[in-house]
């Protein structure tokens, strides 16, 4: 359902403790409307809202492990109890490792399931009991380009975003087909996002896991879940190379695996060596983790690097097109002259 504003609309996000999650309760609290915050972190999310001056009146905190269907439910039940209604749902929650899939146990590869999978599954269903009441609301999944692609080392997140992709899609299509035209579902495909998402995944590579180049702020994939939240689409795919992706395999399939090949491994393995102690959030929340953004470049900040080591190479890109304008320009002149004569 469109929206005008986003004053006074009552917002859902599980992962809100650190990361994109974070950010997004910040974003949404900014424009007015009232967030409930959802997560394992309880602390890290209380703490939050009172560095922020938040009212009880402007936001809700409860502590969430969407693996269990029951304490979204109850997630649901306390967010509407609270404030009335839910307008926006976003499904955010996520967890990752890092290994081959031979070296995948049968605990952890549940586990990524339950959270990823199921856990946003279990929030359309607990959102959905409340809109087909209300007969109107938005669901906001957050995927990942690897829903429309892959890459090795991530075999079973890779599999989760699949099936958030084709259960998203399911849904929108039974609710067209019931007359719930204002329930909408948009899933969100975001590329490398800089995040502390990366640091808290379990790793198995014997050193920690880094996202694909190149990687996107943050507040990038924000913006998608605001613009969405107030003007549902489908599928939002956020930065450019995700789009690059995303297209690659639709189109050429075995040209995109086998770069995958080549330069997945690599791209995913940093040289700072894996965390002796297993310093992860798989099982269990990790401490003093709140925060929203990674510790890696970004597209912007690398262009910039870039642009003050080679600035000759950088006026050549810019100078370029305007080159190939004159010179075309010219040519239509000097053809329309020879025409004329």
């Amino acid at each position: 359902m469109k929206f005008n504003s986003l004053q006074d609309k009552v917002v859902v996000i599980t992962g809100a403790s650190s990361g994109i999650g974070k950010l997004a309760a910040e974003q949404f609290l900014k424009q007015g409307a009232r967030v409930v915050l959802a997560a394992r972190s309880e602390d890290e999310m209380l703490t939050h809202m009172m560095d922020l001056g938040v009212s009880e009146n402007e936001a809700l905190v409860v502590k969430t492990d969407v693996s269990q269907r029951d304490a979204v439910i109850d997630l649901a039940r306390r967010a509407k109890a609270h404030f009335g209604r839910i307008d926006i749902w976003v499904n955010n929650a996520a967890v990752n490792i890092y290994a081959t899939v031979d070296q995948l146990e049968e605990d952890e590869l549940r586990r990524v399931i339950d959270v990823n999978l199921l856990g946003q599954i279990y929030g359309m269903q607990a959102a959905l009991d409340v809109f087909k009441e209300q007969k109107y609301g938005n669901i906001i999944n957050i995927a990942s380009v690897l829903g429309k692609s892959s890459a090795p080392l991530q075999s079973i997140y890779t599999a989760t975003k699949h099936g958030i992709v084709g259960f998203s899609s399911s849904l929108r299509e039974e609710l067209k087909t019931r007359g719930l035209d204002d329930i909408d579902v948009t899933t969100i495909l975001p590329a490398s996002i800089n995040t502390p998402f990366f640091a808290h995944a379990k790793s198995k590579l014997g050193r920690r896991a880094k996202p694909i180049p190149p990687v996107y702020p943050p507040q990038m994939v924000v913006d998608a879940i605001l613009g969405s939240a107030l003007n549902p689409q489908p599928e939002v795919v956020v930065g450019g190379a995700g789009k690059m992706m995303v297209w690659g395999y639709s189109m050429m399939p075995n040209i995109v695996e086998r770069f995958m090949r080549r330069y997945g491994v690599p791209a995913q393995t940093s040289s700072i060596p894996e965390d002796p102690n297993g310093n992860h959030n798989l099982f269990n929340p990790l401490p003093n983790t709140q925060q929203i953004e990674g510790e890696f470049e970004t597209i912007g900040e690398a262009a910039q690097h870039y642009a003050k080591k080679h600035p000759l190479q950088i006026a050549g890109v810019v100078a370029l097109p305007l080159l190939l304008l004159y010179a075309t320009t010219r040519l239509k002149q000097s053809t329309r002259g020879i025409t004329a004569m």
